[in-house]
């Protein structure tokens, strides 16, 4: 037979009753707080219907830890733990995978919210709250392989193989639902890390672009040459890292730099001018001619690199070794640096952008109108429109674009780099639109969008 529940004592009873008090008052000022958003209370706050839900929240389970309501066959939460749970390492794991949902919806429910605006120090280190959902999936796995063992605990050793080779299989059925894409890795090392493989470096290895993501990809390319990198990404970065990451931001980036990468103990820069964005190409050019002219760095080398090519240098101040390069890498490098500096500023960094309206082979009526957005370094000078018939004009530009800025935030235009135009008068039929962007540095880049005109 159940056992009875035990008494509660009037004490108990007395600061339940209590809770019910502190419970009306804390949901009613719930209720006032999601009609008043500035709700206060003499100096305290309740704006957050949110947080006065965590708090409602508590003063429930207090209430409950104390006694349940007269009618409940269960004296309080902790009786009804006790005599409810089969055991108690199931309701470890049914714990352990609430929490697992908790930290995986992260800022969606409120009570994480709290934690996180409670508790920063602690819950600021989560990099990333969607993968709280392991400790779900540990404990949905857990749960599972318990049930299955005891389902077939009584069957004899033939049948209960079967049964679990059966499981398996339907795993590796319901698996095939979520494919993993695998891309292809070349296990040939490019040729600025077969060379760093072999060179007796005195110190660490900086590669530009500096900073996510391509740091990831340096993170990963150090098992090609075994040296110490002074930009790996592992999440978490020192106070000097970020420093430094915070320079190579900067438009321009100050020659600061240098003395930076230097207090790293950096010896060798790889610079890989093909990775860049067309922002980072022009801020990174300017930096290495300067560094050049002021004697912070000498050329080793170049390397090719597929279709493109990698520079290596020497970094003042960093002791000299025995670069093991042969003469012909040296007067290569020189002659495809020369080449790399000859380039104009227009034809390495030029504009770019988007038509967001209309979309590909979209209807259009003539005299309708179109969109998108463009961005240069040197600022936006106009944007010609034409079509095959010819010439149509030139686009308004300055449009408020804070998506564009959000992505774009080292662009002085951004915020306004907007654009419109008006669809010219064609005959019906298929026609393709030609829109110029022309950078104030003489820079061009034409987009085209195919339409068909009603």
């Amino acid at each position: 037979a159940e056992s009875e529940p035990p008494k509660i004592s009037p004490a108990r009873r007395l600061a339940a009753r209590g809770c019910d008090v502190g419970i009306a008052v804390v949901a009613g000022c719930w209720l006032w707080a999601c009609f008043h958003p500035n709700f206060r209370v003499g100096p305290l706050s309740l704006g957050d219907p949110r947080r006065i839900l965590v708090v409602l929240t508590g003063a429930i389970l207090a209430r409950l830890a104390f006694a349940f309501p007269g009618t409940s066959r269960f004296a309080s939460l902790g009786d009804f733990l006790r005599r409810s749970s089969p055991d108690r390492r199931a309701l470890l794991l049914l714990v352990v995978g609430a929490t697992g949902v908790l930290v995986c919806l992260g800022g969606r429910t409120p009570y994480y919210r709290f934690l996180f605006q409670s508790f920063g120090s602690i819950f600021g280190a989560v990099r990333a709250v969607a993968r709280g959902v392991v400790l779900f999936q540990l404990a949905l796995a857990v749960l599972a392989a318990w049930g299955l063992s005891l389902w077939t605990r009584g069957l004899s050793r033939t049948r209960r193989g079967l049964c679990i080779a059966a499981a398996i299989g339907l795993m590796l059925v319901e698996y095939r639902a979520f494919p993993i894409h695998v891309f292809p890795y070349d296990e040939k090392p490019v040729g600025v890390y077969e060379w760093l493989r072999a060179a007796p470096l005195p110190g660490g290895v900086i590669e530009w672009p500096f900073g996510f993501p391509h740091d990831c990809e340096y993170t990963f390319r150090q098992a090609e040459h075994e040296k110490p990198i002074v930009n790996g990404h592992s999440s978490f970065s020192p106070t000097p890292y970020g420093e430094l990451y915070g320079q190579f931001h900067l438009r321009p980036i100050p020659d600061s730099v240098w003395s930076r990468i230097a207090a790293l103990k950096a010896s060798v820069l790889i610079y890989h001018p093909h990775e860049m964005t067309p922002l980072e190409s022009s801020a990174y050019r300017h930096l290495l001619g300067r560094g050049l002219a002021m004697h912070e760095i000498e050329l080793l080398g170049s390397f090719p690199h597929a279709q493109d090519v990698d520079f290596a240098f020497r970094l003042a101040g960093a002791p000299r070794f025995d670069a093991s390069l042969p003469g012909s890498a040296a007067r290569r490098g020189t002659e495809e640096l020369d080449a790399f500096f000859a380039v104009s500023e227009s034809d390495l960094s030029p504009p770019f952008g988007a038509i967001d309206v209309p979309a590909e082979f979209a209807p259009m009526a003539p005299g309708s109108g179109g969109a998108g957005w463009a961005l240069d370094e040197s600022g936006i000078a106009e944007i010609r429109v034409a079509t095959e018939q010819g010439t149509a004009g030139t686009a308004w530009l300055g449009g408020r674009r804070p998506d564009i800025q959000k992505a774009y935030p080292d662009y002085a235009d951004s915020g306004h780099a907007g654009f419109g135009f008006v669809v010219p008068v064609m005959p019906p039929g298929a026609h393709q639109i030609r829109l110029t962007i022309v950078g104030k540095d003489g820079g061009e880049t034409v987009l085209r969008r195919h339409v068909w005109v009603r």
